[in-house]
């Protein structure tokens, strides 16, 4: 179901409430990630691919999307809400340790953002040029929310406060380290990143502390 305070409405014409409709601005969203995949652009011609590949009529998506960048912004906001429950999911369970935490972190951030390399791409863009970046770091901060009591149990005494601002240090870093692998690399590799941040997450988050 759509939130009614979802910061990403506002880029649909009209916004899916039905099961018929949120399956149309799913089947035109999964089109579009299709043509990001092939490495094409969304020009007026490729729209008409992009409505064909759906399977929908050009009144049915001019019905929610206004034009291409109603299109990208629903994109990135379809994307960071699947990216949030797709980091979170595999974490939900106890592990033997710290380094098992930060190696099954690491890998399912950089599956995430990476395996996708087109359609992250084209959600960076958009971030920037839509002033979405206040919004994402919001999300940032609910995601490591969730995180900061999965990690406490390996730092007992470390104040709840304190972790979470650790992990946000670590979030920062690893969206950093993916960014800049995608402005190099056409079509990164997972494993190469999925260990350099596993590595830097773990040296970050067991670090020696000050006792004041």
């Amino acid at each position: 179901m759509q939130k009614t305070d979802d910061p990403f409405l506002r880029f649909f014409r009209r916004a899916p409430k039905q099961a018929r409709s949120r399956a149309l601005v799913g089947a035109v969203i999964s089109a579009f990630e299709e043509q990001l995949a092939n490495n094409e652009s969304l020009g007026p011609l490729r729209l008409e691919q992009l409505i064909e590949r759906a399977g929908v009529g050009i009144g049915s998506f001019y019905e929610y999307f206004s034009n291409k960048d109603s299109l990208v912004g629903v994109l990135i906001g379809q994307v960071t809400e699947r990216n949030f429950q797709a980091l979170l999911a595999p974490l939900d369970h106890e592990f033997a340790s710290v380094e098992a935490f930060a190696n099954e972190f690491a890998l399912h951030v950089a599956r995430t953002f990476l395996e996708k390399p087109y359609t992250t791409r084209m959600a960076m863009d958009g971030i920037g040029r839509f002033g979405l970046l206040r919004t994402i770091v919001l999300e940032r901060d609910r995601f490591v929310g969730h995180l900061t009591p999965r990690v406490q149990p390996f730092f007992p005494s470390v104040p709840a406060e304190e972790l979470h601002a650790d992990l946000v240090m670590v979030a920062d870093c690893a969206l950093g380290r993916l960014a800049s692998t995608l402005m190099r690399e056409k079509s990164p590799a997972v494993e190469p990143v999925a260990k350099e941040l596993a590595a830097l997450a773990l040296a970050y988050l067991s670090r020696p502390r000050s006792s004041a």
